[in-house]
């Protein structure tokens, strides 16, 4: 779902169409520079094609509504508008170079010249009414859009649609860029806030305001896209999405009841929890019986219960597996939640509903001086549509799958099930969804509450387990290696090796464990070997097809010796 605006539902006067003073920054941040000496921009054809779903968009809106007219201000070379050739008549809006480009390009019901800067385009009123308005990437180019946006602004509340979008800046600059645009035909660049009040500002009428990608090479959501007119409705309660929460449960006699109890008190109003009840020995099974046969408030409750134990993780993949809501949030059933957590990450689903994942904050209890899982001060932006960023930020975000709400859709398409009988599970399972992840969203309020526990998984002194699994994470790591963040995901392994190494060495009861530890360490010292320029190539997923212990390190040696002529 989209963020639903409501204004007035009649347009204020339309104020004069003059020139605004220098200073005016257009609702962007105080100390931005904006490029004041744009450059005119020719659409030239690069085979690139910029914010592809705006015009798939109006497309859609125009069918939908049996509009007549297509009015596209900006049209640059007129190629995107090809598709609607058939269907609707068109008039383009542009002047200078690209009216050549158009009239070439696309067969048009009109050709208005315009220069948004001084004029209004002079089109009648009752093509407007019968009209999807298309300004797409035109905003940015205007040193005074004064006029274009007060005239955009008085259509919306007579046109089917007017479909606005713009480069989202801090998507595409980062959070601490000042301007002006590395684009030189861009004067300014806005991040979502700032154009959300830019559209409240020039009293736009109702209207929605989403993500959407940037151009077809990154695939980045990097760009607005707002639609308003009269075509837009409400996204009311009734619209929200249903969450399922996913408890495994397995000896948590202690705990289970105060994590129920955490649910129970949740302000959000359309969640189904699972229970997973995974063959407990002490009382859980029975005691989460109890709470949910007494439990008589609004929310849906489960319980699937496993014949035999089966772990963690395949405990995890029968609720996902059951789940019927649109988002599926993880909880530890020695954990609890906070009362506005699932709220919170719902607003922010509904507000940016392109997101995979939307990751809250959390607090380890007992509190320690630095929380390793406290994001609040790791200047994480509210939402990041860059796939290159999530994959190097990989290590950044709290590697787990719990207080993360997740696109259900997201998961089953991508087949992100967790490895059975895996200790560290999350760390496979993140390392898989980050390689997928499209967009993500995060909150700095505190959602979810981590307690220590003694019988827990991070304090249980048999370490067997925990090292045979880190060898394989660091196997499926090593075998599915990502090009695009190469070495961060070599220093990930590693990091696991490492630390596994060191485990062994405390405890003599491991020592079976080092050669396999150590050879997997001489590969990922080889893999920094290999040339940068070598690393795309095929065959650096060759090199390894299983970890052999020396036959594999020399196999590679030999590999990389005839490649690079060392």
């Amino acid at each position: 779902m989209k963020i639903f605006h409501k204004v007035n539902t009649s347009p204020k006067a339309v104020m004069p169409y003059t020139s605004a003073k220098k200073s005016e920054n257009y609702c962007i941040k105080e100390g931005y520079k904006a490029n004041m000496l744009p450059r005119y921009f020719t659409d030239t054809d690069t085979g690139i094609i910029y914010q592809p779903e705006v015009y798939e968009k109006a497309y859609a809106i125009a069918r939908k509504h049996n509009c007549q007219y297509i009015i596209d201000i900006g049209s640059g070379n007129g190629l995107k508008l090809q598709k609607f050739e058939k269907e609707f008549k068109i008039i383009a809006v542009d002047h200078g170079q690209n009216e050549e480009l158009i009239k070439r390009n696309v067969s048009l019901y009109q050709f208005v010249t315009a220069n948004l800067e001084k004029d209004i385009p002079l089109i009648d009123g009752g093509v407007i009414e019968k009209s999807v308005v298309i300004c797409s990437d035109v905003v940015e180019h205007l040193v005074f859009p004064d006029n274009a946006l007060r005239w955009l602004s008085a259509i919306s509340y007579k046109s089917i649609a007017v479909v606005l979008s713009t480069p989202e800046r801090d998507n595409t600059r980062g959070i601490y860029d000042m301007g002006p645009p590395l684009n030189r035909a861009h004067v300014r660049e806005w991040n979502y806030s700032e154009f959300q009040a830019l559209l409240e500002k020039y009293n736009f009428n109702k209207y929605t305001l989403e993500y959407t990608i940037n151009n077809t090479v990154s695939n980045d959501y990097a760009s607005l896209l707002a639609v308003s007119g009269t075509s837009c409705v409400s996204v009311c309660e009734n619209g929200m999405d249903t969450v399922s929460i996913i408890v495994p449960v397995y000896n948590k006699e202690a705990y289970i009841e105060r994590c129920f109890n955490s649910i129970a008190r949740q302000r959000y109003k359309k969640i189904e929890c699972i229970f997973v009840e995974d063959c407990s020995t002490d009382r859980s099974g029975e005691i989460i019986d109890g709470l949910v046969k007494a439990y008589a408030g609004a929310f849906e409750l489960k319980i699937i219960k496993h014949t035999e134990n089966r772990g963690l993780s395949e405990a995890r993949n029968s609720g996902i597996q059951a789940a019927r809501g649109e988002y599926i949030y993880f909880l530890d059933a020695d954990d609890e939640i906070t009362e506005h957590c699932i709220e919170v990450l719902a607003a922010l689903a509904k507000k940016y509903q392109m997101a995979d994942i939307i990751q809250g904050n959390m607090r380890r209890s007992p509190e320690v001086e630095i929380d390793g899982y406290d994001i609040s001060g790791k200047g994480f932006p509210e939402f990041i549509g860059k796939k290159l960023w999530i994959k190097k930020n990989f290590l950044n975000i709290p590697i787990n799958s719990v207080n993360k709400l997740i696109r259900r859709d997201f998961i089953l398409r991508n087949g992100l099930y967790f490895m059975p009988r895996l200790i560290h599970e999350d760390n496979h399972w993140l390392f898989t969804a980050f390689k997928k992840i499209r967009a993500m969203a995060f909150s700095n309020e505190v959602c979810y509450i981590r307690y220590i526990v003694e019988g827990s998984i991070m304090t249980d002194p048999n370490k067997y387990p925990s090292l045979e699994s880190y060898l394989k994470i660091a196997d499926e790591v090593i075998h599915n290696i990502d090009l695009d963040a190469f070495s961060l995901y070599i220093e990930y392994v590693n990091g696991l090796l490492q630390y596994g190494i060191s485990e062994i060495n405390a405890n003599d009861a491991y020592k079976d464990l080092l050669p396999q530890f150590t050879a997997r360490l001489r590969v990922i010292n080889l893999y920094r070997s290999v040339p940068v320029k070598t690393r795309g190539k095929l065959y650096i997923k060759k090199i390894i097809k299983k970890i052999l212990g020396e036959k594999a390190v020399k196999a590679i040696r030999l590999l990389l010796r005839k490649k690079t002529g060392a």
